[in-house]
């Protein structure tokens, strides 16, 4: 594709003097048709895995590597898109990513994740604007689909602890605060027993925080401390949360998070501090009725040649059951672009 763009002009004289201005507009009809066909094959072959060469543990093979192809060829494409004027077939792709196999931690960690630093690198080289058309309601989406189902509601305790440092500062007391703020909830240490006779000092004047037990069994013997069930709850929201943090600086601050967001940023807010869960509002297009709607729309942007992909987060956890047959692929109109071997 990229080769028949730049070689666009050399084509369509076909090697002889330039035609006239008129002759040139009636050459460009067919030359952008073809065009358009092999982008859209290249497209719906986004998720295409090259061929792997037999690994061996001890030649360093990178298991991680179909995951980095995908993610490479997708910012490729997004990048010709842009380059050649093609946004709907931008959006298509986009689409597809989104509605693609899997379960969304596994997703967000090897595959959205990664994308969007990919993604925000290449659109700030090309200088655009990652609120615009389409990108905007495409990471609009990601935050969404983030804040609801991987952050997710805040506990709602009746009673909740008051989450704080305990002991005295030193190496063993801090060793109990680390352990405190992690998402573990039970952990064991063995120390001497004037070490431990240290601890439970200060174990024992936060019931509210934890419980604790002495195993006897081994040398020397273990401190057993078990957090309460409300603040384990409580611990694994803050750090949902500050990961959720981490995420959304990833995508840009919170200008660009506000602009990407628009009318949904008050609510992303309150999900993020916890006062409120974020609900996705969109409706998959595939059950509404009348003609097909993209989830990724651009109302001033003119009707592409194949209609873009809906976006369908109806079953957001959902993933391919063993035994169960995945969805025939989408017909592409025209010949089918092998992704899948190198190039010579």
């Amino acid at each position: 594709m990229l080769a028949l763009q730049q070689n666009k002009s050399v084509l369509l004289n076909n090697g002889e003097a330039s035609t006239s201005a008129g002759a040139s507009a009636e050459a460009q009809s067919p030359f952008d048709k073809v065009l358009q066909r092999c982008l859209n094959a290249a497209v719906r072959q986004w998720d295409s895995v090259a061929v792997q060469p037999r690994s061996y543990p001890y030649y360093g093979y990178n298991s991680s590597e179909p995951s980095s192809s995908k993610i490479s060829r997708i910012v490729q494409l997004t990048d010709f898109c842009i380059s050649s004027g093609h946004l709907k077939s931008c959006e298509s792709l986009l689409a597809l990513v989104i509605n693609s196999q899997g379960d969304l931690p596994t997703k967000f960690r090897t595959l959205y994740t990664p994308l969007i630093s990919e993604l925000r690198q290449m659109l700030t080289r090309k200088e655009v604007d990652m609120s615009s058309y389409p990108f905007g309601e495409f990471f609009r989406i990601i935050i969404g689909t983030y804040l609801q189902h991987i952050l997710g509601a805040k506990p709602r305790q009746t009673r909740v602890p008051k989450m704080r440092n305990i002991g005295c500062g030193c190496v063993d007391c801090r060793a109990i605060n680390t352990f405190l703020f992690s998402a573990s909830s039970q952990q064991m240490f063995r120390y001497a027993q004037s070490r431990r006779t240290h601890m439970e000092g200060y174990l024992r004047a936060a019931p509210d925080l934890v419980t604790y037990s002495t195993i006897r069994s081994g040398s020397p013997h273990g401190l057993v401390v078990t957090k309460s069930q409300d603040i384990v709850a409580a611990a694994q929201w803050l750090i949902r949360q500050g990961e959720a943090k981490t995420f959304l600086g990833k995508i840009g601050g919170d200008v660009v998070i506000a602009k990407i967001m628009g009318d949904r940023h008050a609510n992303a807010t309150k999900a993020l501090d916890g006062s409120q869960q974020f609900r996705l509002t969109m409706i998959n297009a595939a059950h509404q009725p009348g003609p097909t709607r993209p989830a990724l729309s651009n109302p001033a942007a003119p009707a592409p040649s194949d209609p873009p992909v809906p976006i369908d987060l109806t079953a957001p956890n959902s993933s391919t059951v063993a035994g169960q047959k995945r969805k025939k692929t989408p017909e592409v109109d025209g010949d089918v672009i092998d992704l899948t071997v190198d190039s010579p």
